[in-house]
């Protein structure tokens, strides 16, 4: 393989691990901000927050898609179907790991507001989180046709 190859392959996998980092980031922040406007008061800028980290979570998960679906324009035409089966189980994960972050974002706002049982669920969920984004990147290390 190319050297060229190679650095436009691992620029890629780098792009959609950072995605798909972002896409983490935002579910949570969507998840705690969904959960101040439960069961919060609202302030002033209510509605805009929340739509906007959900807008910024689709946003992200949309461009690791993106980023999945070029990676195999990215290898060589033999791997090429090996690699969209890759994809597609990665793109699970991102989305399994996007919703178990936006569970925990959730959780830690109701903690903080009622203690007791959602101590424990946010606990939980954010071990879930850590465990499917440790999944999700695993996935991504080994999407490289030569890994």
């Amino acid at each position: 393989m190319s050297t060229y190859k190679s650095y436009l392959i691992n620029g890629t996998v780098t792009q959609i691990k950072y995605s798909c980092l972002f896409t983490l980031v935002s579910s949570i922040s969507f998840g705690m901000e969904l959960a101040d406007a439960l069961w919060k008061p609202h302030d002033d800028f209510y509605p805009f927050r929340m739509l906007m980290w959900a807008a910024m979570c689709a946003l992200f998960f949309l461009a690791s898609r993106g980023a999945l679906k070029n990676f195999t324009y990215t290898v060589e035409l033999a791997e090429a179907d090996v690699t969209r089966v890759k994809a597609r189980k990665v793109l699970l994960a991102i989305f399994g790991a996007a919703l178990n972050s936006f569970c925990f974002g959730m959780s830690v706002v109701a903690s903080r507001l009622f203690g007791g049982v959602c101590i424990v669920a946010a606990v939980v969920f954010a071990l879930l989180a850590l465990f499917s984004a440790f999944l999700m990147f695993r996935g991504i290390k080994h999407l490289a046709p030569n890994s």
